[in-house]
């Protein structure tokens, strides 16, 4: 008999927790920037993406930032056990060296009665690519020399704004131009003097909280001035010290003016803040993480960081946004979870493969079977009658001839004399049973063959795993041959077997007696999970060099071998390893213990540290 999904056992290794650095994070571009993988658990994959539509797969990639921007990156570090992606928003900032235009016109006249026509003439540097005047009547223009007809009297503001892609420059001249009425008299225009804004800020791009200085540059010996600092913030000092405690690209504006006018400059993403804070740090746990279907699973977010979003999926379609979720897997499987985390620093996804084990607790078929006759003379003709319990939904019959079916209840015709083996295999969806009743037809008697069935304990526990085995077969079976799964096997009636390795085991029994035989194979039934964890101390972890460092094992698990890695290229594989570090710096140790296949790791960061 075979039951289908029938001991669910969940997996406990770990999957990594993301972590990165780079180098700068922010300047003017092109900028190359250094990142460095700092992830734990283990990861043997890598994907980088740069937010500019780059990415890679190598560990410690360096790339170029080619323009400027506010760019968000994520690392995605992958072992065995699952995945974890960590993305920070607006980590590097690049900022740009384009300049903006200097505005400046003249015109045709400034003073003449009505109508007056004025011909305007761009003059401004810096290579704008679009012009807006105002003609202070309500009419405006976006040509870049306007042809403009005044048909009233009055004193008229102008202005034009030129526009690149660094940015934007506005020039106004007050009562710049003057319209006399048919009777009056024309009298000149004196000359204007409009400021010409310009500023310089330092820096322009960093980390957050960033203050940047402002400085005034311009000419025309302006009297007034105010910024717009992008985030919401203004001022009217001359030369203003800004602090910008957020993220972001930030577009600067500085209007200059005196009594003839106001001249307005626009910096496009003048300055660029980048984000230093972590994004939150996903962690969770499930209970239970295994058990028999319908299973309802208590989901437990333990992420750090401050997350204030998060989103799960639980493996079979489902989803949910709560923080602690309640899940129903109404089917037997294997389920991957994964959780992402979020706030305004960025997300950091948590994927656990087959974290979630749902076994079947429905029985497969019990297969039994009669026919009409069980012997005679050539040619003879044997009806079969389906007898199985348990609700199957297929069949095969093999006759002991050759021959075969698929129905329920066959009619097969043997031609030849002999003495013939009959097997039918019932299945549904919870599994499947084989019954093989020996020498059936011909000569042989109707007597019964074995119904096999066994039991076991413990099921589960830890390497080595001591199980004794006990045969519940029916039908007076006279023979046993058992398989354990890792090469193991035995003819008793009932075993005593030692598992000495971590896994999950299918055990088949087949009881056999003179009228035939059994087989039942209960798949996945022992679970044995690895006893051995690597611990260690060392004394002492500072000093000034050369130190010398003795370090312990406190493994648990009756380890056999060993493997330390001291963090400055060199090893050991003694027991209790004394190391001497000849240079200064921070060290990461790490032991890897072993025995009997079982393996296991401890690793701890920047355990050492060796001063001058």
């Amino acid at each position: 008999m075979t039951k289908t999904g029938y001991v669910a056992v969940s997996s406990v290794s770990d999957t990594p927790v993301s972590k990165f650095s780079a180098s700068p994070t922010s300047g003017k571009g092109p900028l190359k920037v250094q990142f460095t993988d700092q992830s734990t658990g283990s990861p043997t994959s890598w994907k980088w993406y740069f937010g500019d539509g780059s990415n890679s797969t190598e560990r410690n990639p360096v790339h170029t930032y080619n323009d400027s921007g506010l760019y968000s990156v994520s690392l995605t570090a992958i072992n065995e056990n699952g995945s974890n992606a960590l993305t920070k928003t607006g980590y590097i900032a690049v900022s740009s060296v384009l300049s903006t235009p200097v505005t400046s016109f003249s015109v045709s006249q400034t003073s003449e009665k009505t109508p007056l026509i004025v011909r305007f003439t761009d003059q401004s540097t810096g290579s704008p690519t679009e012009w807006k005047w105002t003609f202070g009547d309500g009419n405006d223009s976006t040509e870049k020399n306007p042809v403009h007809t005044y048909s009233k009297s009055g004193n008229y503001n102008v202005s034009l704004t030129t526009t690149n892609e660094g940015g934007s420059n506005k020039v106004q001249k007050s009562g710049y131009i003057n319209v006399i009425a048919e009777s009056g008299t024309v009298t000149s225009n004196p000359r204007y003097t409009v400021p010409v804004t310009a500023f310089s800020a330092t820096p322009t791009s960093g980390s957050m909280p960033l203050t940047v200085s402002f400085t005034d540059q311009s000419t025309g010996s302006p009297t007034e001035w105010k910024w717009t600092f992008g985030d919401g913030s203004n001022s009217t000092e001359k030369n203003p010290v800004h602090i910008y405690n957020k993220s972001g690209r930030y577009n600067v504006t500085l209007t200059a003016s005196n009594a003839n006018g106001s001249n307005a400059l626009t910096k496009s993403s003048c300055i660029l803040v980048s984000n230093v804070l972590d994004a939150p740090v996903s962690k969770f746990s499930a209970s239970p993480t295994a058990g028999s279907m319908p299973l309802t699973v208590s989901f437990t977010d333990q992420s750090t960081g401050s997350p204030v979003a998060w989103k799960w999926s639980f493996g079979d379609g489902n989803y949910s946004t709560d923080k602690n979720p309640v899940h129903i897997y109404n089917k037997s499987g294997r389920y991957t979870v994964s959780l992402t985390a979020s706030n305004v620093n960025g997300s950091n996804t948590l994927t656990k493969s087959s974290y979630i084990v749902v076994s079947n607790v429905l029985d497969g078929p019990a297969t039994n079977f009669s026919s009409s006759t069980t012997s005679g003379k050539a040619p003879l003709t044997v009806s079969f009658t389906d007898q199985s319990t348990g609700s199957p939904i297929e069949w095969k019959w093999t006759f002991g001839d050759g021959g075969n079916s698929t129905e329920k209840n066959p009619v097969h015709t043997y031609n030849k004399s002999g003495l013939y083996s009959v097997t039918l295999t019932a299945s549904n969806e919870n599994g499947s049973n084989v019954l093989t009743k020996t020498g059936y037809i011909a000569v042989s008697g109707v007597s019964n063959t074995p119904v096999v069935n066994f039991s076991a304990s413990p099921a589960s526990g830890k390497a080595p795993l001591t199980v004794s085995f006990t045969d519940q077969s029916t039908g007076s079976p006279t023979s046993w041959k058992w398989t354990f799964g890792d090469g193991g096997n035995s003819t008793e009636k009932n075993p005593v077997y030692t598992y000495n390795k971590s896994g999950l085991y299918s055990v088949t029994l087949t009881a056999s007696n003179e009228n035939g035989s059994n087989v039942l194979t209960k798949t996945g039934y022992i679970a044995v999970s690895n006893s051995l964890v690597a611990a260690f101390s060392a004394s002492p972890t500072s000093g000034g060099m050369p130190l010398t460092v003795s370090f312990t094992d406190q493994s648990t698990g009756s380890p056999d071998a060993w493997k330390w890695a001291f963090g400055d290229g060199n090893t050991s594989t003694e027991k209790n390893p004394v190391h001497t570090y000849s240079k200064t710096g921070q060290y990461a140790v790490s032991l890897t213990v072993n025995n009997s296949g079982n393996v296991s790791t401890e690793t701890r960061s920047r355990y050492i540290v060796v001063s001058k």
